[in-house]
């Protein structure tokens, strides 16, 4: 009986082929994209579950006063002091944590994740020893040590102990090989060095990492609001811990990471959600081409329940073509799979095996097909009960239920396509306008190289002599990439004495040049210009104009928090210069430079030659300096480089909705010109032509896709509305996308089904009543 049911099943797909073989890819890459989401979103929920009581280790950090932004560091007296003020936590420690540039071996130098701890590091994490011991570490002494895969990379195969590098000037000894902690951690290493604590560190230095381990059964958040309640220290310095935020260590990677990752994750879960979607987009297009074949094969059924089957049997031969069917699409997806893993990889950061990923997707696979085949047998279960011999011979169904769920299904299919691809041309115009959109000042073409030694004005005189390089000054920092931002309290002369909150303002240092560089435009007043240092100048911008109360800022005279009297020259129009999502800050530029960065602006088109150029000629005259080069065309696509992500895998998945829907519709258009080629036989018959019948078939598609349309762009709208007022600078959404993407899918629709259409209406009516 099985195989009899197997080989109708196989006949049945082969019969419909086409249909069969729309709905097994869309239902592959709607697996593939939901499962690879899902892994993603898995390993991003377990970095650093590895640690012995992971689930009670935190890292401490620190609210700031001036943008309620989250600090990275803390002073290095913190950890000790939580330790012995709050017995609920068992254990504390400091360390940082750095990319390094700078370790070398035999004059070549090696980046590394380097790990700088003491010995309360232990108390909370442990480093497994492969060779050497760590008591260099307790020492402070001149000691490093390093993994297996660094000592390959430097060493080759020598034995990697007792070999010395240079770190700054410093020789260090290898005194340990040690297990790293592979990627799949907030602290990744290669190399391990002391921690160096200096004496005069205060509560007002902020340079080291915190940790904490909470005692088992302690309440997270009761703790939490104990700390906060504490309040400000005078005797600490200010130092205000109601200002604290402990962050489990197993969230630290998706909530406030101190690196962005390449995808933002909820965008992750934005991609999960579209390869849902695409799993829904393909379940209802075989649904609807299913349930349409049910109907069509009536008459088969009733010739075999006529012979003697039950609707039993026919249920168990329904239910291994869905079977099969979703194999098959599962196969395909494996198979697709083996293709895009790599590019999967790279973009999510995955470090998994690949047989792992395989044995996870595919148990999120069987759980598809599961789900899948109870959704599918329900309207199977339906059909039969509702079914008599006499109504399989004869489609009794009239009215408004008629045909139902293939309209609905339709509109699904098509608002899940419209929706995709408004999201994904919103995210495409908003990422080109943050790249390409006026800020108020010049920053194109331009690139910044920076050096924090002494060979800055070499290198400047050196890099002018390079054709390539168009304009060019010496500053102390750019505003991209943005460096770490001073800030400073400021105050009116006026109201010096009042008890009124100062202002905080951004500060930059600036020259004439500066100014000019970037062809920053004023409202009123000046440049600097060579007195002004000692005249004690400054400039503002319109946010510090308007925060301090004025009306016109030149001539005014402004109080720093060091109570140093200062003259405003000018006033500059707010400008946005750094983030996207930065909202423009009160800044106040002062007239000085301390040289750290050459400004370099380059002809258009030519950024590649120019940074390549800058590099060679660097390297061959300072070999041992240290510089990095970044370019504002680099730094700006950094910033939406996790949009720009989002946007190729929701262009790739509204290609696929758009596919599948086109594909459905073509497929139910051909099934229903099967089913009425009677019809239009008689309709041309009785005279209708060619035209007529062609808009009767695009009568009720075009009504659904105007009721689909409506529901995607209100919906999609509702969706994007708060993610586009994330950005200080929102492109605008006009009428002529939405009525673009209306008309593009109309298109679609009409030559998807206008042919077919075309092609029935063409044949002889008396072949057709003949055929019947």
């Amino acid at each position: 009986m099985i195989n009899h049911y197997l080989k109708t099943a196989f006949r049945n797909i082969r019969k419909y082929k086409q249909q069969n073989i729309i709905s097994i890819i869309g239902l592959a890459i709607g697996f593939v994209c939901f499962a690879l989401s899902v892994l993603w979103i898995r390993y991003e929920l377990s970095y650093d579950n590895f640690h012995k009581g992971a689930d009670r280790i935190y890292r401490v950090r620190i609210i700031t006063r001036w943008d309620n932004s989250m600090a990275q560091v803390t002073p290095s007296l913190l950890a000790s002091y939580l330790k012995t003020t709050w017995p609920e936590v068992d254990a504390a420690c400091v360390l940082n944590s750095f990319d390094i540039k700078e370790l070398k071996v035999d004059n070549k130098l090696y980046e590394t994740f380097t790990l700088y701890i003491d010995s309360s590091f232990y108390d909370i994490f442990s480093v497994k020893v492969i060779e050497g011991n760590l008591d260099f570490i307790k020492s402070k002494a001149q000691g490093i040590a390093i993994t297996p895969e660094l000592a390959t990379r430097m060493f080759g195969n020598e034995k990697a102990i007792g070999k010395t590098m240079q770190y700054f000037g410093k020789e260090l000894t290898v005194e340990a090989l040690v297990e790293g902690w592979g990627m799949h951690t907030n602290m990744p290493f290669q190399c391990i060095m002391p921690l160096r604590i200096h004496a005069t560190d205060k509560w007002h230095t902020f340079s080291y990492r915190t940790y904490i381990r909470l005692k088992e059964g302690v309440d997270r958040k009761k703790f939490e609001q104990k700390v906060l309640a504490f309040g400000e220290k005078g005797e600490l310095d200010d130092f205000s811990f109601s200002k604290i935020v402990f962050t489990p260590i197993k969230e630290l990677h998706y909530t406030f990471p101190e690196k962005d990752s390449r995808v933002k994750f909820s965008h992750v879960f934005l991609f999960a959600l579209s390869g849902l979607l695409v799993i829904l987009c393909s379940l209802f297009n075989y649904l609807t081409l299913f349930i349409n074949c049910l109907k069509i094969r009536s008459k088969e059924f009733a010739l075999r329940k006529t012979n003697g089957a039950t609707n039993q049997n026919l249920f168990l031969m329904l239910t291994c073509e869905i079977a099969i069917l979703l194999v098959l699409a599962i196969t395909v997806g494996l198979i697709l799979m083996e293709w895009c893993l790599p590019m999967f990889k790279h973009l999510s950061g995955v470090d998994d095996s690949a047989a792992h990923i395989y044995m996870e997707t595919l148990s999120y696979g069987v759980l598809i097909v599961a789900i899948t085949i109870v959704l599918v047998l329900i309207p199977v279960i339906m059909y039969f009960r509702s079914q008599t011999l006499y109504s399989s011979l004869k489609d009794t169904k009239v009215g408004i239920r008629k045909n139902l769920f293939r309209k609905v299904s339709i509109v699904l299919q098509l608002f899940i396509s419209i929706g995709f691809i408004y999201c994904t041309l919103v995210i495409y115009k908003q990422v080109d306008h943050i790249l390409h959109a006026d800020t108020g000042i010049d920053q194109q073409n331009t690139v910044a190289v920076s050096c924090y030694s002494g060979e800055i004005e070499a290198m400047y005189q050196e890099l002018k002599q390079l054709p390539e390089v168009r304009e060019m000054i010496l500053t102390r920092a750019g505003f991209l990439p943005a460096s770490s931002s001073r800030r400073a309290d400021w105050k009116p002369e006026e109201k010096s004495g009042e008890t009124d909150l100062p202002v905080r303002c951004e500060l930059k240092n600036a020259t004439a040049d500066f100014i000019s560089f970037y062809r920053i435009p004023f409202v009123e007043g000046r440049s600097f210009n060579e007195s002004s240092s000692d005249a004690n100048e400054v400039i503002i911008n319109e946010k510090a104009r308007n925060a301090f109360g004025w009306t016109s800022g030149v001539r005014k005279r402004l109080v720093d928090d060091e109570g140093k009297v200062r003259v405003v020259v000018g006033v500059v129009k707010n400008f946005i210069s750094t983030s996207p999502t930065e909202p423009t800050k009160p800044m106040v530029f002062l007239p000085e430079s301390f040289p750290q960065t050459c400004l370099i602006r380059y002809l258009p088109g030519e950024k590649k030659a120019c940074c390549q150029a800058i590099e060679d000629r660097l390297l061959k005259k300072f070999p041992d300096v240290t510089f990095h080069i970044h370019t504002v065309e680099d730094t700006l696509e950094e910033y939406v480089k996790s949009e720009s992500a989002l946007f190729s895998l929701l262009g790739f998945v509204s290609v696929v909705c758009i596919v599948v829907s086109l594909f459905g519709i073509y497929s139910l258009a051909m099934l229903i010109c099967e089913r009425r080629r009677k019809e239009i036989a008689i309709r041309k018959v009785l005279g209708a032509s060619i035209g007529s019948i062609l808009l009767l078939f695009y009568r009720e598609f075009f009504v659904l896709l105007g009721i689909a349309s409506v529901l995607a762009f209100s919906i999609s709208y509702v969706i994007m509305k708060p993610w586009r007022e994330q950005y200080i600078r929102q492109v605008a959404i006009g009428p002529e996308m939405y009525a673009g993407i209306f008309l593009g899918m109309l298109a679609c629709i009409v030559l998807t089904i206008g042919w077919l259409v075309w092609r029935t209406a063409r044949i002889n009516p008396a072949e057709v009543i003949k055929s019947e």
